[in-house]
């Protein structure tokens, strides 16, 4: 039975060559599109699905609008002064972070300066998000002021085998400039390396 199925369809095609050419590019586009949208939602559903209490976790966007209402645009970043707000004003909240992703960061350690991706937060970012640390008691290690944690891919680059806990680095940017001490280092979870040195 199937076999004389196949035969017809073989058939049919032969016999409509253009009818059959379209329907079978539309039927590999529409399976190509529901395959890209089944990643996209698979995606969607488990980032950063390793933090302890993911469900709980949420970001707060800001969304500018012009005069007339229309939405302008959709930004990631918000004033520093809404967590205390949103603390102040929502007792549902238990915790609130700041965090101000920057890169192009110009760091100098012993003399040899380099550029990196920084991430500056609150004190309490190891509270809301429970990234690994290798060394380091997440309880303290963003306590002290001008501390920083880096990344092992960091550490085995610019220390190789010797421990970088308590090494200074100078970071030479306008808007955090000064030396943070090293305390702690974070598990590599997205491996973002620096070459560029100058």
């Amino acid at each position: 039975m199937l076999k004389n199925y196949l035969i017809i369809a073989y058939r049919n095609m032969l016999k409509y060559k253009l009818y059959s050419t379209i329907n079978i590019i539309g039927l590999a586009i529409s399976l190509t599109c529901c395959g890209l949208i089944l990643l996209f939602v698979q995606d969607e559903f488990r980032f950063d699905r390793f933090h302890k209490n993911s469900e709980q976790i949420y970001r707060v966007i800001r969304e500018t609008r012009m005069k007339d209402g229309i939405r302008e645009f959709v930004q990631g970043g918000t004033s520093g002064a809404v967590v205390p707000a949103l603390l102040n004003d929502f007792p549902e909240i238990k915790q609130a972070v700041r965090v101000w992703d920057y890169i192009g960061v110009r760091i100098n350690h012993d003399g040899k300066r380099f550029i990196q991706r920084l991430c500056v937060a609150d004190k309490n970012i190891l509270d809301v998000f429970t990234f690994p640390l290798v060394e380091g008691d997440p309880e303290t290690v963003l306590q002290e002021p001008f501390s920083i944690v880096i990344t092992e891919t960091m550490a085995k680059n610019r220390f190789g085998d010797e421990d970088p806990i308590g090494k200074v680095f100078t970071i030479e940017s306008p808007n955090f400039k000064g030396d943070y001490r090293i305390t702690g280092i974070l598990k590599d979870i997205v491996v973002v390396q620096s070459k560029v040195e100058f």
